[in-house]
């Protein structure tokens, strides 16, 4: 429910109009646009231009009244009342100049469209209501204000929604805006279905919060930013990843005193810059949960980050979106609808319908501080109501990811990557190659806008560890860009297994900030001695007199024992290097140390602990070049990560597929999106098979087998010879992965499944069904039957998208059927599309086209396009498919199976 009930519900259902009821600060907007030219009487010209306008409250009023039309569902009347408690009440004035600035500065080369965005010089002094000089244009007549003292009529109807604005100029002390929260007949006659409290720092005080305490939180909408709880103090990561930003929140609204008030809210909404929303939902009587809507591509402050100027107003933007959905949900509340059959569990229609008014307040946010207060070159007005409005009313928003927050009991190895594939409360015992597999067959465009994914220059990253590590990283590096007084040179370490692609990530970030010559590259295993060192301290200190940064890579400084070490860390202390008799400065530089013997940055200091290497360890300096490092990375490569270099598998490595579908997809499709055709337990193998031997290297090796030409599908006929193969891989490891589902696959097993699967069709058509193939399966032609039999062919291949296979019953590893339905629920849409991709491929293989009704003779039929674009009843027949499959496994006596079993079910014997 988007808010509103189905179209069927609302025809039937007369409501009268929701009444909103906006109170709490009162503002005044003071906005100054800056003229153009220095002198009067220029032809053409901008003038300066004042405008003043309600704000808080009264303008939060203004755009839920501007919004509502915008919306289906039941009336919206919006009402603002002031205080009914006595004595005068204060009104803020805020100020602020706008001057034109471009839409988006990322890209400069572009003539960019100016807009109008602010510098905020502050608020004045409060001053009495009586007296305060009212805006030269008068609010809305829905959102009308009233300069007297306003009191609640004993009959008039109670508020269906009230919305407090509280931005700590008094409000939240005022008792005469809440006294009628328990139904007293105030200013707000009867209790409100929902209570919206957008509120600032510091939060969770005043007599509004403790008002809310005693009688309205069950109903309360909590909105607030996460800036607003670092204010208060609370540890909140910023621009690292959404996993780390989300386990900081949780930690703090857990642990801190006055935050944790805020999440006894019935929801709370924590408001993550303009880039994504965290929603605690706290039903009653059941455990709370947790969903964050995320831009994947984005981290928190990014999106707004080259752009100059602000705009007030964007947390007011996201309350007027919440409005909406709360008037919207009482009035279906009190028409009494439920849902029914076809339209599915109300809850989750309801839970639907808030996250859909969550991204339509971010898209209203993201609009304001993009477009601002409109284009530069037409007369400003003041805040954009109607533009606003109507984004914020806007139904669906796709440019924000969600997913489902573990909040009670919370793990805190959780990754959003496992979680879009793994509901909360299944252990498939390895990862689910789901995403991977789609990243391989599809290309990058197909996941990235389900999980966080971070672009330096050629490199996407997706593995949240690697994403934290380079924008570590970036920062570390942007600052050292922007601080010219500095002079010694920035010093970061990069770690990782052989073959793990070390100097890649860095490369990137080198060439985004430095530029392509910046880059210089030297390996120190092949230096003979300390002298050898002057020619690259010269090049550096050449490149840096020129006006370029250099970004040196000392590849395998860790060699010979680390016996550079020792000749390195003077430059590095102080920038100054010792040629001769000469000392020279190094310049300005980014020095970055690769290492040859050390996986991980804590292996390598663990040199000087170990006490077969700590006395070298330290002779060589070791130490001291530690406390010289200002970063570090440590690079995964494609193999689950491991504690040291005797491959012990950390628990939870839930991304390693994806790490290899990259390469895996790179080396056989190269850039692009296109479709690529390879043999789906040879993908499996290539995705889970325990670890490459020598990394990347052995992964690139075994590829390269497999590349054929383009178009020409891949398949497991071109793997190389078992004794070949155990050079890159544990062969057998991988022949077991590959042979998983060949039970299934036999003729007469297939054979079984077509004929149950035609059978099923038979009875879900009815008398609708084609006399053409109303027949028992073995009378039907054989192109019907191959039809059938390619859907028993397929099943495997879809159930692969959440790592499972088919086998006997006797095998390990066999999937209960509650994890079964859970992670099939979990992932139906895309099992779905899997279903329906493998119909179509069928189709189109044997010469069927797009036509507007289904005809065996001409071959046509109007489902021939992608998922997106069948009618809702065609999806719904994919998820039926699919649902079904449990049913037809086990009728034929096979079993779901892990594919993670699979894989590890010899050495766990061993």
């Amino acid at each position: 429910m988007s808010g509103a009930a189905p179209d069927g519900v609302r025809a039937a259902t007369a409501l009268a109009p929701r009444r909103v009821v906006v109170t709490g600060d009162l503002v005044v907007d003071h906005h100054l646009y800056e003229g153009e030219g220095d002198r009067p009487g220029l032809a053409g010209s901008r003038g300066v231009r004042f405008v003043d306008a309600w704000g808080g409250a009264a303008g939060l009023a203004r755009l839920i009244a501007a919004a509502a039309p915008h919306r289906g569902g039941p009336g919206i009347s919006v009402q603002l009342k002031l205080s009914a408690g006595p004595g005068p009440r204060q009104i803020t004035h805020a100020y602020a100049t706008w001057a034109p600035h471009p839409t988006d500065d990322r890209e400069p080369e572009r003539e960019p469209r100016k807009v109008w965005r602010a510098r905020l010089l502050g608020f004045g002094e409060g001053m009495d209501r009586a007296s305060a000089p009212f805006p030269a244009e008068a609010p809305d007549q829905a959102a009308e204000v009233d300069a007297a003292e306003v009191d609640a009529a004993a009959d008039a109807p109670p508020a269906d929604v009230f919305v407090l604005d509280d931005a700590n100029l008094g409000a939240r002390y005022d008792s005469g805006l809440f006294r009628g929260l328990d139904g007293r007949p105030t200013v707000l006659p009867g209790p409100p279905s929902w209570i919206i409290l957008k509120t600032t720092m510091p939060v969770a005080r005043g007599d509004l919060w403790s008002r809310l305490e005693e009688e309205g939180l069950d109903r309360t909408v909590c909105l607030v930013s996460a800036d607003d709880l670092r204010a208060e103090g609370a540890a909140i990561s910023r621009g690292l990843s959404w996993e780390r930003t989300v386990a900081d929140l949780r930690r703090a609204l857990r642990t801190d005193p006055q935050l944790r008030k805020l999440a006894c809210a019935r929801h709370l909404v924590v408001a993550l810059s303009l880039d994504g929303v965290l929603w605690v939902d706290r039903p009653v009587g059941a455990s709370a949960r947790a969903v964050l809507m995320f831009d994947p591509g984005g981290i928190e402050g990014r999106w707004n980050a080259s752009r100059a100027g602000t705009v007030p107003g964007r947390l007011t933007a996201f309350a007027a979106a919440l409005a909406l959905w709360c008037a919207e949900d009482a009035g279906w509340e009190e028409a009494g609808w439920k849902g029914d059959s076809q339209d599915g569990d109300p809850e989750k229609i309801r839970r639907a319908g808030f996250e859909a008014a969550l991204a339509a307040g971010l898209a209203a946010m993201r609009d304001l501080a993009d477009l601002g207060h409109g284009s530069a070159g037409e007369k400003p007005e003041g805040f954009p109501v109607e533009r606003v409005a109507k984004v914020a009313a806007s139904l669906p928003v796709k440019a924000f990811a969600r997913v489902e927050v573990p909040w009670a009991g919370a793990d805190d190895n959780w990754t959003i990557v496992e979680a879009a594939q793994v509901p909360h409360g299944v252990e498939p015992r390895a990862p689910v190659p789901g995403l991977a597999r789609l990243l391989v067959t599809h290309g990058p465009s197909k996941i990235l806008g389900a999980i966080p994914y971070a672009v330096f220059g050629k490199m996407v990253a997706i593995d949240p560890q690697e994403i934290e590590a380079l924008r570590g990283l970036h920062a570390l590096m942007s600052a050292y860009r922007a601080d010219t007084k500095r002079t010694r040179p920035l010093c970061l370490g990069v770690f990782g297994p052989p073959g793990a692609g070390k100097s890649f990530g860095v490369k990137q970030l080198a060439f985004e900030l430095f530029g392509e010559r910046s880059w210089l590259e030297f390996n120190l295993s092949q230096f003979e001695k300390p002298s050898d060192l002057m020619g690259p301290f010269h090049r550096g200190r050449d490149r840096a007199l020129e006006g370029v940064v250099p970004v040196v890579l000392w590849d395998e400084f860790d060699s010979e024992h680390w016996k550079w070490l020792q000749y390195l860390i003077a430059p590095m202390q102080d920038g100054h290097f010792q040629d001769g008799q000469l000392t020279h400065s190094t310049g300005r530089a980014v020095w970055i140390f690769a290492g040859g013997t050390s996986w991980t940055f804590e292996h390598f200091k663990r040199n000087g602990k170990v006490p077969e290497t700590a006395k070298t360890f330290k002779a060589c300096k070791g130490p001291d070049f530690v406390s010289r490092l200002d970063g570090y990375f440590d690079v995964l490569g494609p193999n689950p990560r491991a504690e040291d270099e005797a491959g012990t598998a950390r628990p939870r490595d839930g991304t390693f597929p994806l790490r290899r579908a990259q390469l895996v997809r790179s080396l056989l499709a190269g850039p692009g999106e296109g479709r690529l055709d390879i043999d789906s337990d040879l993908l499996n193998a290539l995705l889970l098979v325990p670890g490459y031997r020598h990394g990347a290297r052995s992964l690139d090796k075994l590829v390269a087998s497999l590349r054929s030409p383009a178009g020409v599908p891949v398949r497991r006929s071109a793997l190389p010879p078992p004794r070949q193969l155990d050079m890159f891989v544990d062969g057998p490891a991988f022949t077991r992965i590959i042979d998983a589902s060949a039970s299934f696959r036999t003729d007469q097993a297939v054979e079984e499944q077509a004929g149950a699967i035609h059978d099923a069709y038979r009875r879900q058509a009815g008398s609708s069904i084609d006399p053409h193939i109303d027949k028992c399966f073995k009378s039907l032609g054989a192109a019907e039957r191959e039809d059938n039999v390619a859907a028993a062919r397929r099943i495997i291949d879809v159930l692969s998208l959440i790592g499972m296979s088919i086998a006997q019953s006797d095998i390990v590893g066999v999937v209960q059927q509650q994890d079964y339905e859970m992670m099939v629920e979990h992932n139906i849409e895309r099992l779905a599309e899997a279903e329906h991709d493998g119909w179509m491929a069928h189709r189109l293989a044997n010469g069927w086209t797009k036509g507007p009704m289904r005809d065996f003779a001409r071959r046509t039929h109007p489902c021939l396009v992608v998922y997106d674009e069948l009618r809702e009843d065609d999806r719904k027949k994919d998820r039926m498919m699919v649902r079904n499959y449990w049913r037809r496994i086990c009728e034929a006596n096979f079993r779901a199976v892990w594919l993670a079993a699979v894989v590890y079910q010899h050495s766990n014997a061993k």
